[in-house]
């Protein structure tokens, strides 16, 4: 079998399908399946970096412009499957695939609420408003146990997670653009808090900002600013608490256990960070009421904290790759 992976990483796009599509070739390669991953080539260079070991193509700018490309490539190449995981493919994408491509298609997609022509669909939010797919045909999986993560969660996931008593540890990772600089507004807010005596700043490959916070935390000897790092998931089990927004950082936090703190960057990412705190898990506030934040941190106790992380992880196993390594091989 050969599997074809269509993804794209910009600083519209942030880099959650690319880190989806590198963890799901890592498991297809881990389990003899051939697998190319093709990609926008102008993905930033901190982003191109996590392909260095990974057998890649790149098409132009985006898949609009770039599906002549994508086409040729497709009639150069033989593949059994092909999975795309794009922010929002449309099917008038997916029928020229199919005029050119006669097997297996399955859409990894977030947005929902349109027709997709295809064998299957995955829909990892946990909102089931993004699950409708207007009478398509195909098979759909929907939920957040969907969701492709690094295998490397599957450690954080088993070990046990300390609650402390006090919030003396905060990790603050918006993901890889943070559009909205939540980061720097989140430690303006934070710092306040003399309690808390580590504040971990993870910084995105797509991150303009980061003179700017930079220098804004140079005195504070708590602070310590990370960009590109291999240990993301280290600091989050670390942490007494973390602020994200409401992508994939989310489900990884969950996985782990940590209580979660969101900061939503698009409107899908609120929907989907509410649905998660119906169920127990993080607490969102939204741009016009992050003032709360510090309120709020002040009273979550350790109490409330231990019963977010217990549903943290009874919601996210970190099994969605195995669960869609099963989904490309049926």
């Amino acid at each position: 079998m050969k599997v074809l992976i269509i993804t794209e990483a910009n600083e519209k796009v942030a880099s959650g399908h690319l880190m989806e599509s590198i963890a799901l070739y890592k498991k297809l390669v881990a389990n003899n399946v051939e697998a190319l991953i093709l990609r926008n080539h102008d993905m930033p260079c901190l982003w191109e970096k996590k392909l260095e070991s990974i057998d890649n193509a790149t098409y132009s700018f985006s898949l609009y412009q770039g599906m002549e490309e994508i086409l040729k490539h497709l009639k150069d190449n033989a593949y059994d499957v092909i999975v795309t995981d794009l922010r929002e493919i449309q099917n008038e994408q997916l029928l020229r695939i199919k005029q050119v491509f006669q097997g297996k298609i399955i859409c990894l997609d977030e947005w929902g609420n349109r027709f997709l022509d295809c064998h299957a669909i995955v829909n990892n939010m946990a909102d089931r408003s993004f699950w409708d797919y207007k009478d398509s045909a195909a098979q759909i999986y929907a939920g957040m146990q969907y969701l492709i993560l690094n295998s490397a969660l599957k450690n954080y996931h088993e070990k046990k997670k300390v609650i402390s008593q006090e919030i003396r540890n905060v990790v603050i990772t918006m993901g890889g653009v943070d559009i909205n600089n939540s980061t720097q507004k989140i430690y303006d807010i934070i710092k306040q808090i003399d309690s808390i005596k580590t504040i971990h700043i993870v910084l995105g490959g797509g991150y303009r900002n980061e003179e700017k916070i930079r220098q804004s935390v140079e005195t504070d000897l708590r602070c310590v600013v990370h960009k590109d790092i291999d240990y993301l998931f280290e600091l989050i089990y670390d942490a007494d608490v973390a602020f994200c927004a409401g992508g994939n950082t989310m489900y990884e936090i969950a996985c782990i256990g940590t209580p979660a703190i969101v900061v939503p960057t698009m409107p899908h990412e609120e929907i989907n960070g509410r649905a998660f705190q119906r169920t127990g898990f993080g607490h969102v506030f939204v741009r016009d009421d992050m003032k709360e934040i510090l309120s709020f941190m002040l009273n979550f106790d350790q109490k409330m904290r231990a019963q977010m992380s217990s549903c943290g992880k009874k919601l996210v196993d970190g099994n969605g790759v195995e669960r869609v390594l099963q989904i490309i091989l049926e």
